[in-house]
C-alpha cells in the first residue's frame, strides 16, 4: 500500500491495461499517470482535512504542487451552480405545442 490507506494504481481492482483500453486507446502509461496524480491528490486532501502533517513529496511524486492540487481538488469535485445543474431558456411544457411541431417536422 502507498500513502497508507491508498492502494498503487497497480494494485486497484480494474486492472491497468482494462483502464487503458476504455479511456487511453490501450496507453497504460497516461492511466497510470492520472491515477498517480488522483491518488496523491486524495492523499494530500485527506491530510489536510483532518490536520494531519501534509508530505509535500507525494505530490511532488506526481507532479503536483499544493496551489495546482487544490485546484484540481476544486476542479473535479466542487462545481458551480451553473455546472451542477443545467436549466434551459424555457421549458418545453411551456410551449405551445402546435406551435412546436410546425417548426420542426417531426416534433422533437
Amino acid at each position: 500500500m502507498e500513502h497508507g490507506l491508498f492502494p498503487e494504481a497497480e494494485a486497484l481492482r480494474a486492472p491497468l491495461s482494462y483502464l487503458a483500453s476504455l479511456l487511453s486507446g490501450g496507453n497504460r502509461e497516461v492511466v497510470a499517470a492520472v491515477l498517480a496524480k488522483l491518488i496523491a491528490l486524495r492523499a494530500f486532501m485527506r491530510a489536510r482535512n483532518l490536520n494531519q502533517p501534509v508530505d509535500d513529496g507525494i505530490l511532488e511524486k506526481a507532479g503536483l504542487d499544493e496551489t495546482a492540487a487544490v485546484r484540481l481538488y476544486r476542479l473535479c469535485t466542487i462545481g458551480g451552480y451553473d455546472e451542477r445543474n443545467v436549466i434551459p431558456s424555457q421549458q418545453r411544457e411551456e410551449q405551445d405545442p402546435y406551435v412546436r411541431k410546425g417548426r420542426a417536422a417531426s416534433g422533437f
